[in-house]
């Protein structure tokens, strides 16, 4: 799937072509056709991303690889939208140690925390590598970390394993098999954004729609209702009003109470 920030207006009249296709009246109502055509179309579709990729490389980062590469004096839309997926990818990946040589303790995730924790070894140089954590016996030199780090972080420190084969690799934080999925994607942005908005208000807490969330899929009842109370949350109830502000209804006047 593909991410980009589009501005509000385009997202609404998306919207309003989705909702009319799905909730107007009509024979050709939720109809999709999927024909051999359809498929050819997406192979040709997959080549045009692939070569809109050479081209982005090319012009934006042409030395370097996309989660180094930097906003320039003149980005387009599409870089700018771009950029913000790469803040994204940032924030999840971690590196899955190995013999720590491609490392850096300062600069790279390595130590599994959540979004944008730093960390604390104020007594190293910036360039340090993680290598110089682990002992000749391939495991971490305990009495170093815990000399380096705060209790909390050498206790994390210590509880990660290292890879057996000695490979440096990136994974992914948010999920238990370390590969990145649409899912999981969706919810670290939903943290991010949270973390940014309690950083940047008077607030430490949750916002009040992440409690509104996980009060409402914590209720003990059935499926069926958790998912009409978010749709109702959301305006995604098909009501007159709902209808009006999506451009399917002529006006917004209630069936049954003649009120708007």
């Amino acid at each position: 799937m593909s991410v980009f920030k589009l501005l509000v207006a385009i997202c609404n009249e998306v919207e309003s072509i989705i909702d009319r296709f799905w909730w107007s009246k009509g024979a050709a109502r939720g109809f999709i056709r999927k024909t051999g055509k359809h498929y050819a179309n997406m192979s040709r579709k997959e080549g045009w991303v692939f070569g809109i990729a050479r081209m982005l490389k090319a012009r934006y980062f042409p030395t370097t690889d996309f989660l180094s590469a930097q906003e320039d004096s003149s980005p387009s839309y599409t870089w700018q939208s771009i950029l913000w997926c790469q803040e994204l990818l940032l924030c999840g990946l971690r590196w899955r140690i190995g013999d720590g040589r491609l490392v850096q303790i300062y600069g790279d995730a390595w130590i599994p925390h959540r979004i944008f924790m730093a960390q604390t070894a104020s007594r190293v140089p910036m360039d340090t590598k993680v290598s110089t954590l682990i002992s000749v016996s391939g495991w971490w030199d305990v009495p170093k970390v815990y000399s380096l780090f705060t209790f909390m972080e050498a206790e994390t420190i210590l509880s990660i394993p290292l890879v057996c084969d000695n490979v440096n690799r990136r994974i992914w934080h948010f999920t238990t098999h370390g590969r990145y999925t649409v899912k999981s994607g969706y919810w670290a942005a939903l943290e991010y954004q949270n973390f940014a908005l309690s950083h940047t208000s008077t607030g430490t807490g949750s916002s009040p729609s992440q409690k509104l969330w996980k009060h409402l899929w914590k209720m003990k009842v059935p499926a069926k209702i958790q998912h009409f109370l978010w749709r109702f949350a959301q305006n995604g109830i098909p009501t007159k009003a709902v209808l009006f502000h999506s451009k399917i209804a002529m006006d917004a006047t209630c069936f049954c109470c003649s009120t708007g």
